[in-house]
């Protein structure tokens, strides 16, 4: 079977299993630029060696080649330490899939490694910056400081911040929870006191729907429900306001380093921020033991 057919067999499984349509498009994505790299061969042909060089190319080329897809990075961009790591463990599910549906007899990513990645890749606010970061978006609208504030105490993924709905976050109890996260998985994380006073009061006081139906938790200027893209123009103007780069997913760095200092436990983290992986965890920590519901919030200690 060519390449090209499988990764299509592959995508519609994935399709079937109801994964994310985001996750979908990122394995298409890496996929396709692997078949047209090797020139579509036969499957059974691509050997560890194959898979090898691909991760070099992708190291040493300065941008996505190939199709039209959401991931595609602009004319000198390169990639970074985390896109290559991704691009392997997108390989080693593809590979493994294509044994277990006895489609290959070898899986040629099996002595495929993992690059290191840089510990400096982690780039988390400083205080200081925390403390700019939400005067400027309490200063810009009330919306957003709490969208700002709820990333800070959550770890929520942008798409994750966006898809929410009323019933998903209790206010009482700050219990929040994230009905298709990456993978499509669900998972709970709680907030503290002072984030549930703020999306109590934004929900209550300025949250201002177009209809009684919009069921979106964060809502646009015209009352409907937010979307990624306009919470990445949320982000743009915070940076050009506070002087230095804001972007939701430092957000959630921030969080992680923040409770990374507090529990010291790995586990507990890759639970609370959806890792699949337990080394991205390591990244931030080195074990301990904890609990989700008796975290103290790192937004409290220092708001309070």
């Amino acid at each position: 079977m060519l390449l090209f057919s499988l990764i299509d067999g592959f995508l519609l499984d994935c399709k079937s299993r109801n994964l994310s349509q985001r996750t979908i498009e990122l394995y298409d994505s890496i996929l396709h630029e692997f078949c047209t790299f090797l020139d579509n061969p036969q499957s059974d042909s691509i050997t560890t060696n194959d898979l090898r060089r691909f991760v070099v190319h992708s190291q040493e080329r300065s941008r996505f080649s190939v199709g039209n897809h959401p991931f595609k990075k602009p004319d000198g961009v390169k990639l970074t330490a985390w896109a290559i790591h991704r691009y392997v463990r997108v390989l080693k599910t593809f590979f493994t899939w294509a044994v277990r549906e006895e489609i290959l007899s070898n899986n040629p990513a099996t002595k495929l490694k993992k690059p290191q990645l840089p510990k400096d890749e982690i780039k988390a606010f400083s205080e200081d910056e925390v403390k700019t970061l939400l005067e400027v978006a309490r200063a810009q609208s009330y919306r957003d400081y709490a969208i700002v504030l709820l990333l800070l105490d959550s770890g929520l993924r942008k798409k994750e911040l966006v898809d929410l709905v009323l019933d998903d976050i209790n206010l009482l109890t700050g219990i929040i929870t994230i009905r298709h996260g990456k993978g499509n998985k669900s998972r709970q994380v709680c907030v503290g006191k002072v984030c549930r006073k703020v999306l109590w009061l934004y929900v209550n006081e300025h949250r201002k729907p177009r209809n009684e139906t919009e069921k979106a938790f964060f809502l646009n200027s015209k009352g409907q429900a937010l979307n990624y893209f306009t919470l990445g123009t949320i982000m743009t103007r915070l940076s050009k306001k506070c002087n230095f780069k804001v972007y939701a997913h430092k957000c959630r760095h921030t969080f992680a380093t923040n409770l990374a200092k507090k529990t010291g436990n790995a586990f507990l983290l890759a639970q609370v921020l959806g890792h699949s992986d337990l080394e991205t965890s390591k990244g931030y920590i080195h074990l301990a033991q904890g609990d989700i519901q008796s975290l103290s919030s790192p937004m409290d200690e220092l708001l309070k």
